[in-house]
């Protein structure tokens, strides 16, 4: 006897089943049943069907997006914690100088503008130009005069972070204007130290010992003390 075949409806059903476990199988990614659908893929890392709507050809551009993203981000965060200071600064200064009496002059306090700038290896050239007013001993009433102290310097510094302690020296020149003008030029070693409170502006104290000396005077010993601040640029 002849063995019958499958019917027609037969395989029609089967192949619809079988398109239909195909489509299945590309939904989820081509995992099994009981299986998760999106572990990923060898090529990619990471399967496409788990973003709706976004193809393997779109998925590459994103992918290269998120990693040039995440590099730029290791770089910034990479970035040199010491903060960077610029090389210039203006500024100014309250003090007192100490004339210990000789030559006629007293104590005196002065306004000073200050300024500095980089040059290398912790060495900065320095400026301080002041405008004192000292006690005139020779005059019966002791009245204030005026004079004038311009210097410049060299200083070096032994710290370079936000805190800057440094030693120096200044070349200084001072003219005092009472009944007669007397002129003296001295050099003064100094010592200091700056704070930082921002990028740009420091707060600091300064002390100066200086020496000035004049043709048929004295030599006059001066203890100048100044605070002051600076901004920089």
């Amino acid at each position: 006897m002849r063995r019958r075949g499958p019917d027609a409806g037969d395989e029609g059903q089967g192949g619809d089943q079988g398109q239909r476990s195909n489509k299945s199988a590309d939904t989820h990614g081509g995992a099994s049943v009981g299986e998760r659908p999106c572990p990923g893929n060898a090529r990619s890392g990471l399967n496409p069907g788990c973003f709706p709507g976004v193809t393997p050809v779109e998925w590459r551009p994103m992918r290269t997006l998120l990693c040039t993203l995440g590099f730029t981000l290791a770089l910034l965060s990479a970035s040199p914690a010491q903060a960077q200071f610029a090389n210039r600064s203006l500024g100014l200064s309250l003090g007192y100088m100490d004339f210990n009496r000789t030559n006629g002059l007293d104590d005196a306090f002065f306004v000073g503008v200050d300024a500095s700038l980089y040059i290398e290896n912790g060495f900065e050239v320095v400026s301080l130009s002041k405008i004192a007013f000292p006690r005139d001993t020779t005059d019966r009433n002791e009245k204030r005069v005026v004079g004038l102290a311009p210097s410049i310097g060299i200083r070096y510094l032994l710290m370079e972070e936000s805190i800057r302690p440094y030693v120096g020296s200044d070349l200084s020149y001072l003219i005092v204007f009472k009944t007669s003008v007397s002129n003296f030029v001295g050099i003064g070693p100094n010592v200091g130290i700056d704070f930082f409170v921002s990028d740009s502006v420091s707060v600091g104290a300064r002390a100066q010992y200086n020496f000035y000396i004049a043709l048929n005077e004295k030599t006059q010993r001066t203890l100048t003390l100044s605070a002051g601040a600076a901004a920089y640029f």
